[in-house]
């Protein structure tokens, strides 16, 4: 039996979908404090798994 899931993400703002969207492999972002910089990845990360794509997140330590 097919398990049906509903996600239900947020709308991106400009800044955040501008970085969703690009077409490039790899992504860095360069935002301040609250700059939408998790919630983004969050959204593109969701899409790419939902697609079938393997996803990786990594961020520096507080240690470098």
């Amino acid at each position: 039996m097919p398990l049906n899931i509903d996600v239900f993400l947020r709308q991106p703002h400009p800044k955040q979908a501008a970085f969703i969207e690009s077409p490039v492999k790899r992504k860095i972002v360069r935002a301040g404090r609250r700059g939408g910089k998790t919630t983004g990845m969050a959204i593109l990360a969701i899409r790419a798994f939902l697609d079938g794509t393997r996803v990786l997140y990594a961020t520096p330590t507080a240690e470098q």
